[in-house]
This record gives structure tokens, sequence and C-alpha cells, in this order.
């Protein structure tokens, strides 16, 4: 199976390039995300584009606790570093 995601004419389709066989998704939201159900059926993600926050300068995320943090030579700028408790 080779997979493909398309948009066309508004709506958003997922397919298989070697059979040609795709689904649509009926009633979606225009604007909205598309989303997979529990089958990879595509589906409306019930979220809008316009609601999704996208950091221009995070890169990466790192989760560590608070001794490890303190122990890093350097910081890097473009890193989320989220602070927990314990490992």
């Amino acid at each position: 199976m080779t997979p493909w995601i398309n948009q066309d004419n508004g709506h958003w389709m997922i397919g298989d390039i070697d059979t040609g066989v795709s689904t649509k998704v009926t009633n979606a939201t225009d604007g909205n995300l598309a989303g997979l159900d529990a089958n990879g059926n595509i589906t409306d993600s019930g979220i809008a584009a316009n609601e999704v926050i996208v950091s221009t300068s995070v890169r990466t995320i790192v989760t560590l606790t608070q001794a490890q943090y303190d122990a890093l030579a350097t910081k890097d700028a473009n890193t989320e570093y989220n602070i927990i408790e314990s490992v």
C-alpha cells in the first residue's frame, strides 16, 4: 500500500495509490484539520487550523528533572525544557 492524502475542492481525501481506493470526509467543517480514526480512516478532527499554535523558535522539547536541567553546561534557545519532579 502506498498511502496518499489530498484536499480536493475543500474535501479531505485519503487513499491508496496502488489500488486507487480513496475515502472522502462527509459533513467536514471547512478549515478544520484532518484526523484519523482507530481504523485509519480520515475524519474531521474538530480542530480549526487557526486554533493551532505554531512556534517558530522551539525546535526540540526535552523533559528532565531540575537537577538534570541545572547540570546542563549550555541551554539551547531553540529548546523547550519541561521540568518534572522525578524520572
